[in-house]
């Protein structure tokens, strides 16, 4: 199966869906964010789900290319490109922590997929 990647369209919408005065303010750390999954895949080979949604978290997370939400960006994309490629993310209440963990670099990529695997599944 071909792997579906976000679009900064899809971002900027989930964005929009979280705050009603949505806006972007640096849409080049946006699409920088974005293309870092898919750089992991086509040059480095890297097609775990779980380790492209980490990285999809992290750079999202961290781009801080909106003024607010930026975290729940990150999360609520993250599900989405799940959702888009057949997997789900099983609520949690940890999973804000971790979220926060990794955007705040306490957490890096690796610990990160170490700390979604439980809750990631297929989509059946």
């Amino acid at each position: 199966m071909e792997l579906i990647f976000l679009t900064v369209e899809d971002v900027i919408f989930i964005q929009g869906e979280i705050l009603s005065n949505a806006s972007v303010t640096d849409i080049g750390k946006l699409e920088s964010a974005l293309k870092r999954a898919e750089q992991h895949h086509h040059y480095e080979n890297i097609n775990d789900i779980i380790e492209l949604t980490a990285l999809y978290i992290i750079g999202i997370a961290k781009a801080h290319a909106f003024p607010d939400g930026n975290k729940r960006t990150a999360f609520l994309s993250a599900t989405y490109f799940l959702d888009l490629n057949g997997y789900a993310l099983e609520e949690n209440d940890d999973l804000p922590d971790i979220i926060e963990q990794a955007a705040s670099g306490i957490v890096d990529r690796h610990r990160l997929v170490e700390l979604l695997k439980p809750y990631i599944f297929t989509n059946e």
